[in-house]
């Protein structure tokens, strides 16, 4: 980024891309016009920001033109009304495109009126006298259109129309322009025109104007202009061609229908090659059918497709039994082989009337239940009959013989199943005698259930399909029907894992992705999941026939029933939980010689008489805590409660597990003994009240288990070091908080500052350094004040830090040295007082011996000078005037490169005073907030200079 100067603007903008508006700084305008690519921004009035590649064709003026002040950031300026601040982005300037007008050809319109031929819009005469034979002319309609194509795809840029001014010029007033079918310009007006030039930025080949208003359209010339587009364009139907117009029946010639309603050849295209078909055809205008092969009903003249496309009316889809057909480019799928498929295994509901469920696959299609080759069920509701592939097999088609001797209308309600899903059904009050059912379903077993209470009877069942390659994967490894199970409000299963629109596969995924064994569906919408179940024992499946909401051919339980399958997972063991000895207790205070030991002194009684309860003093947030013997995690903590009076001092309070509140209590009514759950991991158990009482326990019993092997520490390498003396120059330089402060925190706190110590103090400070000591040691008694993060732990004391290693290596403090500074400037000069009087050496503070600078009286007032590269400003040195006048310099700031980096506002001066900086940049500023004159007797500059030049700014 680099300042170019202010510059004049106007209506036509010298920067033509406005990339902002608002709260404005010139850092955001630089990255709003970066981002689009341009070399040159510029901000304008306060608050705009413009985009461009080129500046200055209304001229330059002087930079006090530009000096409003940023929305933004009120210490920088932004141009002014009608002047821009231009600067670079570091970016190249693009090229601008070369356009050029573009021929056209191969025009049409909408209709002939008055012998105007579209061909007169492109013939190059622009006369707009219709008499001289130079305008074309339509029929009066809604929508009158015209177009013409150029000679290949191109960038259109812009349309320009010739208006006709002999007559009629208002009829053009309410029309679009339109590329490759999408609007890219429109007008709409009052007035007409004669000639105008319209904006259009589009890709393609066919520019079509069209009226939007009842009227004829009239042009008298059109001219595009634009650039061809590099190279060969893309179809955006690759492989596309017309093949003919063909008959369709009921038994379509292409089978799949891909879509319907508002149709267009090119959105016809998409779905049947989305869809992997070679052909496709539009139809009756809306419908698009798709398949691999075409012309079983013979072809017909393509003057029977001309039903206007639904999406697109430029263009034919078909018409009523008629079928646009083309090619997608994609090879014809040959048909797989379909043969039949043996099957075995079978079983049926019953056997009724000895009629076994092998005479179904025995290869008898005798249809006389006579000759024993029928099965035969009992007379039930649901009664099926199934067999098995000998693998899993794409199952295309099932034939059934029906019994032809008596009863075929049994068989009049039924569905077909592989694997339990549904893929084929048949309902009518006509029987059958043999009947094929398209199935197209993946599987092995084969089931045929009625739907209505009678016999089940089939004289044969014939299998159709192919095997599927390899060994394909289920989408439902592992899940296998268990039965229908009682549930409670203590649930059976007890993870509810969704709840809505439900179904058996998508239960079956929520609860394996969470790891569990089994999962339930309830009520037609509720998932429930589980390691174990049955604990209120099995039902009858007939009670778990609610209808899944989500698939209503399924059945997910019922009320307080649960359809029960499993996931293919091992159930998780649940681990052992035992109850875990406490120790170390402590308590706020001690009233009533209620000790805290008598809470884990295993005595339960519940009678204060009798020793066993605790008993602080009166206070808001009274508390007892003890711990365990390790690390572990606390499922729960059992509380006894004192019954001989005053129960109800215990009803609101928390349970925490070092310092993390776990289970909380809060009721009108008192318990007696009572478990809370708490699945926390630590040590520290503390039970604290919410109100103002005395805390009594007549028992506390943790139960949970031990964490496995070493735990991890949370505060890796910290080592407790010692008590040290801190003084106003700070012992350890860095504060990284204060407030509600405990050693962890602080640990974490200096740790990600990378230093190698830290330190506790006043029970609320975290300071951080990499070395410490230098005022002397002390005693640990002398850092015992509470942490007022964590009242179990000290923190430090006054001018006393507790000192701790955060586990990292001490860094090497880099050198800082005074850095030269050159090319001065400041606000203004009075008095005599030049810039350069602040980087001269000379740290005499008597104006008198020309030592200092000055300024006149301004608010605002400023000095500023450069280092001689990019470094990292650590502090600034101000030497003030000491022969008067020294309270002016009490309100400043300082700025590195435009960022403020310190500040100064007091009511008593100062003679000399370093200022921590920490900065990176190359001019250092100092400018006062007051109306005051500035001066400045020296000022000194400490750093490092910077190896590597940094990205540009944000």
């Amino acid at each position: 980024m680099r300042f170019v100067g202010c510059y004049i603007d106007k209506k036509k903008r010298d920067l033509p891309v406005m990339a902002g508006s608002g709260s404005m700084s010139i850092p955001k305008c630089y990255r709003l016009c970066r981002a689009k690519r341009y070399a040159y921004f510029g901000v304008q009035y306060s608050k705009e920001c413009w985009c461009g590649n080129s500046y200055g064709k209304y001229g330059k003026r002087s930079k006090s033109e530009c000096r409003m002040k940023c929305s933004g950031k009120k210490s920088t300026f932004c141009g002014s009304s009608w002047r821009n601040s231009i600067y670079t982005t570091g970016l190249p300037a693009r090229r601008r495109p070369r356009v050029s007008r573009l021929p056209l050809s191969r025009c049409s319109q909408h209709s002939v009126g008055w012998n105007g031929k579209c061909s007169r819009a492109i013939d190059g005469n622009t006369n707009q006298n219709y008499g001289k034979k130079s305008c074309t002319h339509t029929r009066t309609a809604t929508g009158a259109w015209w177009q013409a194509r150029t000679s290949r795809r191109a960038r259109i840029t812009s349309v320009r129309i010739y208006n006709r001014r002999d007559c009629c010029a208002n009829r053009l007033r309410n029309f679009v322009i339109k590329v490759d079918g999408r609007v890219c310009a429109s007008y709409r007006s009052s007035r007409a025109f004669s000639v105008r030039t319209f904006r259009c930025n589009a890709v393609g080949r066919t520019v079509r104007i069209q009226t939007r208003n009842r009227v004829p359209l009239t042009l008298c010339e059109v001219q595009v202009f634009g650039r061809y587009a590099k190279g060969r364009s893309r179809s955006r139907t690759p492989g596309m061609r017309f093949v003919g117009c063909y008959i369709d029946k009921k038994k379509r010639d292409l089978p799949v229908m891909a879509g319907s309603g508002s149709m267009s050849i090119p959105k016809c295209y998409r779905l049947c090659r989305a869809k992997r078909y070679a052909y496709f055809g539009v139809q009756y205008s809306k419908e698009c059918w798709c398949g691999n092969s075409y012309g079983k009903y013979g072809k017909r003249s393509k003057s029977e497709c001309r039903m206007k496309c639904s999406g697109k009316k430029s263009t034919f889809c078909g018409s009523s039994w008629r079928n646009s057909i083309y090619t997608t480019g994609l090879p014809a799928r040959r048909r797989p082989r379909v043969s039949r498929l043996p099957l075995s295994r079978c079983s049926q509901h019953s056997v009724g009337w000895n009629g076994k469920c092998s005479r179904a696959i025995d290869g008898n299609t005798n249809q006389n239940y006579g000759k024993k080759s029928c099965t035969h069920t009992r007379t039930a509701t649901g009664a099926w009959w199934q067999a098995r592939t000998s693998r899993r097999a794409r199952i295309t088609s099932v034939r059934i013989y029906n019994r032809r001797d008596c009863c075929a209308n049994r068989l009049r309600n039924f569905v077909i199943k592989v694997d339990g899903r549904v893929c084929a059904s048949y309902r009518s009050s006509r029987a059958f005698s043999v009947r094929t059912f398209r199935c197209n379903a993946v599987g092995r077993t084969v089931r045929i259930q009625t739907r209505n209470r009678v016999p089940l009877t089939l004289c044969e069942v014939q299998v159709f399909g192919r095997y599927a390659k390899g060994r394909s994967r289920s989408r439902t490894p592992g899940m296998r029907f268990v039965g229908c199970y009682i549930d409670k409000k203590k649930r059976d299963l007890p993870v509810m894992a969704g709840s809505g629109s439900m179904s058996i596969p998508k239960c079956y995924r929520l609860c394996r992705a969470k790891r569990y064994a089994y999962f339930g569906v309830q009520y037609s919408k509720e998932c429930w999941c589980g390691n174990s179940y049955g604990k209120y024992g099995k039902r009858s499946k007939s009670e778990c026939r609610m209808k899944c909401s989500g698939k209503k051919s399924t059945f997910c339980g019922s009320s307080w029933r649960n359809s029960i399958y499993t996931t293919g997972l091992p159930a998780r063991r649940r681990p052992r939980v035992s109850r875990l000895p406490l120790s170390r207790c402590s308590q706020h205070s001690v009233g009533w010689n209620g000790k805290c030991s008598r809470a884990i002194d295993g005595n339960t009684n519940q009678n204060y008489g009798k020793k066993s309860c605790t008993h602080t003093r009166t206070a808001t947030g009274a508390w007892w805590q003890a711990r365990t013997s390790r690390r572990a995690r606390i499922t729960s903590v059992r509380i006894y409660n004192r019954r001989d009076c005053c129960a109800n001092r215990l009803r609101n309070f928390v349970i925490k597990v070092d310092g993390r509140v776990c289970a909380s209590y809060r009721s009108s009514r008192a318990f007696s003994v009572r478990t809370f759950r708490c699945n926390a991991v630590g040590r520290t158990v503390r039970i604290q009240t919410r109100n103002r009482v005395p805390l009594t326990l007549c028992e506390v019993q943790v139960f949970g288990r031990y964490a496995k092997g070493r735990s991890r520490s949370r505060t890796p390498g910290m080592r407790f070091v010692g008590c040290y003396i801190d003084k106003k120059k700070r012992d350890l330089p860095v504060m990284a908080g204060s407030g509600s402060m405990s050693i962890p925190k602080c640990y974490r706190l200096c740790r990600a500052k990378r230093y190698a110590y830290f330190g506790v103090q006043y029970s609320k400070e975290c300071w951080c350094g990499n070395s410490y000591g230098k005022y002397g040691k002390r005693s640990k008694s002398e850092c015992r004040m509470k942490c007022s993060g964590k009242k179990s732990t000290f923190c430090g004391s006054s001018w006393r830090n507790s000192i701790y290693t955060t586990g990292l290596p001490a860094r090497r403090r880099p050198r800082v040295s005074r850095l030269p500074l050159s090319r001065c400037s400041q606000h203004s000069v009075g008095w005599n007082g030049k810039c350069s009087r602040a980087i001269d050496g000379n740290t005499n503070q008597n104006y008198g011996k020309k030592s200092c600078t000055h300024t006149r009286t301004a608010t605002g007032a400023w000095w500023q000078a450069r280092t001689s590269r990019r470094a990292r400003i650590t502090s600034v040195r101000i030497y003030n005037r000491r022969d008067c006048c020294a309270n002016r310099l009490r309100n400043f700031v300082i700025k590195v490169d435009g960022r403020v980096c310190a500040s100064y506002r007091s009511s008593r001066a100062f003679s000399v005073r370093t200022f921590r900086c920490n900065a990176v940049g190359r001019t250092v500023r100092i400018q006062t907030r007051n109306r005051v004159p500035l001066t400045l007797c020296e000022v000194q500059v400490f750093g490092r200079y910077v190896g590597r030049t940094l990205k540009p700014s944000r």
